[in-house]
């Protein structure tokens, strides 16, 4: 019987522990990446109409709030360290959907790209 209560508690103690790890790191990151990618693909297909336009500011808002509020710090130690700027691409988002020249344009989508580590072609995300 003593045995069946010390496997009980170790059992508890792996699930206790894996799902403060699966809800405290892996999600926040997960959330994180699918905001990247629908970032790409956003800026992949941008032409400056108005429903894009919003979805761009929605965009980094998402991501201002998902860096600041639920990206563990060591996550985003070690994005700084690679030279990826999440705080800085959701600036550039809000003032991607404000341009209208295409000049203009095609430098805030280059750094966007820059400021999350987006290769040029979005499929390779």
């Amino acid at each position: 019987m003593e045995q069946l209560i010390i496997a009980a508690a170790i059992s508890f103690g792996a699930g206790a522990f894996g799902y403060v790890l699966y809800r405290f790191f892996f999600v926040p990151i997960l959330h994180y990446r699918n905001i990247r990618k629908r970032i790409a693909t956003a800026i992949a297909v941008y032409s400056g109409k108005t429903e894009q336009q919003a979805e761009l500011r929605k965009l980094a808002a998402e991501l201002s709030d998902c860096h600041d509020m639920e990206v563990p710090v060591w996550y985003r130690l070690s994005l700084q360290k690679q030279g990826i700027h999440p705080l800085d691409a959701a600036a550039d988002l809000q003032t991607l959907a404000n341009t209208k020249q295409a000049g203009h344009v095609e430098r805030r989508v280059a750094a966007i790209r820059k400021a999350l580590g987006i290769a040029t072609n979005a499929s390779s995300t």
